[in-house]
């Protein structure tokens, strides 16, 4: 799988700015993947996700109970929600489930979104309120 990551500079009226994080993740003709890019940047993004508690979740040493084919469901707070089975993950947006409006799970193996992850929260740190991702290329990653 290939990958590479984007910002963004949004510009707020009052002079402010902030910039986003995001992944692409590339198919083999190059093209991005956009649901399964949304949904991981969406997923990486939120607020109350750290590394630290992606890697307890796919490897389920967390508090989430267990359903009866051995997943454990999760909602990121961010309007995705993402089940973790032994060796991938399903991430899907719930607004629309919620809403009725057609969607489709999107998977990922668990090994890779922990690598794409930790590769996320290691470029986040990097952040500069007025410079954005320092630590931001446009290197392709390949896992």
């Amino acid at each position: 799988m290939r990958y590479k990551f984007n910002q963004k500079e949004l510009c707020f009226s009052n002079g402010g700015k902030y910039f986003n994080l995001s992944i692409d993740i590339l198919k083999s003709d190059g093209e991005k993947n956009k649901e399964l890019s949304d949904n991981i940047s969406i997923l990486l993004g939120s607020e109350y996700l750290s590394y630290e508690y992606l890697e307890c979740a796919i490897k389920q040493m967390d508090s989430h109970t267990k359903e009866s084919d051995g997943s454990t469901l999760h909602d990121s707070g961010e309007a995705v929600c993402w089940q973790v089975y032994p060796k991938e993950t399903a991430i899907w947006n719930w607004i629309d489930e919620q809403d009725g409006v057609s969607f489709e799970k999107t998977w990922i193996k668990n090994d890779v979104l922990l690598t794409i992850g930790k590769h996320f929260y290691e470029i986040k740190k990097s952040y500069s309120k007025n410079n954005g991702y320092l630590g931001l290329t446009d290197e392709v990653f390949e896992i």
